[in-house]
């Protein structure tokens, strides 16, 4: 989403790295009373295309999804939401069949 676009160029300018050099890298990890979570943080691009990791550019940013990541989350749309309670990247993915009740992990079809 436009907002993702905006937090993750602002989250990279905050921590003095280059949109060029850096993006927002997503991995799904074995995780959770679901069996999945996200890792989300900051990686560098040129050891990303080392890799093998699938490389989107939106815009001025990139997002990294870890190459074996990139079956479970095909389709998904990431955003960046703010509530009361929290804040932070926020992925919607098509693929999930269940969830946890605290929405931290789950399972894919």
């Amino acid at each position: 989403t436009e907002t993702a676009i905006e937090k993750i160029g602002h989250f990279l300018q905050k921590d003095g790295k280059s949109s060029s050099e850096f993006g927002l890298r997503v991995q799904v990890v074995r995780d959770g009373c679901s069996g999945n979570s996200y890792d989300i943080q900051i990686g560098n691009i040129s050891d990303a295309i080392s890799a093998g990791d699938k490389i989107f550019e939106f815009k001025n940013v990139t997002v990294i999804i870890e190459k074996l990541s990139y079956m479970f989350v095909i389709g998904s749309q990431l955003d960046y939401v703010e509530t009361l309670l929290m804040s932070g990247f926020q992925i919607t993915n098509p693929n999930v069949k269940r969830s946890c009740s605290c929405g931290s992990s789950f399972s894919v079809k």
